[in-house]
């Protein structure tokens, strides 16, 4: 049992240690200059679109779980 625990134990550090990079991510990548000719407001939005990527590819929110939120977003 208590290899079974270190196991759960050691994914959930994982998974908090991907959520705390996306967000470093977003934050560092918010703090810098966009580059000339794009607004902030999309440089926000790239920014966004690297952090949730980031969360997709580390399957830090679990797929499951999307078909379900999708299905009240559909329906409500």
């Amino acid at each position: 049992m208590e290899a079974n625990a270190i196991k759960v134990q050691k994914g959930g550090i994982k998974k908090i240690a991907y959520l705390v990079l996306a967000i470093a991510v977003y934050v560092g990548l918010t703090s810098i200059e966009p580059p000339e000719g794009l607004s902030i407001e999309g440089w926000k939005g790239i920014a966004l679109i690297i952090s949730a990527t980031i969360t997709w590819v580390t399957e830090y929110v679990l797929l499951q779980y999307l078909h379900v939120s999708f299905y009240f977003y559909l329906v409500y």
